[in-house]
């Protein structure tokens, strides 16, 4: 399942990392200067890749690979 972190997007690791980081969809796009509707599509599109169904998951997923996905910046 970790290698599957692999297929997602810089700016899917910026917004799961975001996530597990404990940020609502509304602070993870201040953040990421992107509007709410772009974090819920990357959110959508990167459970989809992971074969994921709920936030919830994903961040435990996050969490397993000792917080952060390889290569992702401190966001």
């Amino acid at each position: 399942m970790l290698n599957r972190l692999l297929l997602l997007t810089p700016r899917e690791i910026e917004v799961i990392q975001a996530m597990a980081d404990g940020h609502s969809t509304a602070r993870i796009a201040a953040i990421l200067g992107i509007s709410t509707g772009t974090v819920r599509s990357h959110v959508k599109s990167l459970l989809g890749k992971l074969g994921l169904h709920s936030r919830v998951e994903a961040v435990s997923l996050i969490l397993r690979s000792n917080g952060r996905p390889e290569g992702s910046p401190n966001v």
